[in-house]
């Protein structure tokens, strides 16, 4: 089981001043986050997908080394699993590579256009109990629309676009963020034996 511990934190330096987000109603550490702090300019990396491969990279020309990267879930082409997005859209795996190409921690939120939930991402298991090497942070759509701001261009504007052109939209967002993540990892015994089924063989 995994849950948040009691030391999570963020807080955005925005041209108006500090904001301070709130533990679940802003955000909430991911189950496969590692624990600990990171800080750094915010950098929007659209779906978070490097797939040169399909012709489609969020991370070409955009230096994340040493950042924080925000990610939106799914792809441009919605949460479709015949998308060829969909090795790409698992959300460990858009850690991986932000992580890979040298962030320092990730924050995922879902997009606005055709959103039918803004709260944070919220995954309460995951199957490896590897972390994936940095924090990772799910924050709320509002909070996500908030960084944008003064830019005049909103992240709906460049959702759209990465739907409608099928090419990524990634840019500095000119804010930076100081985050902790605390997740806490409880493993125990567990009964999984459903039933037991004498066989017809009387010798054995």
């Amino acid at each position: 089981r995994v849950h948040p511990g009691p030391g999570n934190g963020l807080v955005f330096e925005l041209p108006g001043g500090a904001r301070t987000a709130k533990v679940e109603e802003d955000f909430r550490p991911l189950s496969f986050s590692s624990s600990g702090s990171a800080s750094g300019e915010v950098v929007f990396a659209g779906y978070g997908i490097h797939a040169p491969d399909l012709g489609y990279d969020d991370y070409a020309g955009l230096d994340v080394k040493g950042k924080v990267v925000l990610v939106l879930r799914y792809s441009p082409d919605g949460d479709d699993p015949a998308s060829r997005f969909q090795p790409h859209m698992a959300l460990r795996r858009k850690a991986s590579e932000a992580r890979a190409l040298g962030a320092v921690a990730v924050l995922v939120a879902t997009g606005p256009v055709g959103a039918k939930e803004t709260a944070p991402v919220k995954i309460s298991f995951d199957a490896s109990f590897v972390d994936s090497g940095l924090p990772v942070l799910g924050i709320s759509t509002p909070l996500a629309e908030a960084l944008f701001a003064g830019h005049g261009f909103t992240l709906a504007d460049l959702q759209q676009r990465m739907i409608e052109r099928n090419e990524p939209a990634s840019r500095p967002l000119g804010v930076t963020a100081a985050l902790t993540a605390d997740v806490v990892q409880e493993r125990a015994d567990a009964i999984n034996v459903l039933a037991t089924l004498p066989g017809s063989d009387p010798a054995l």
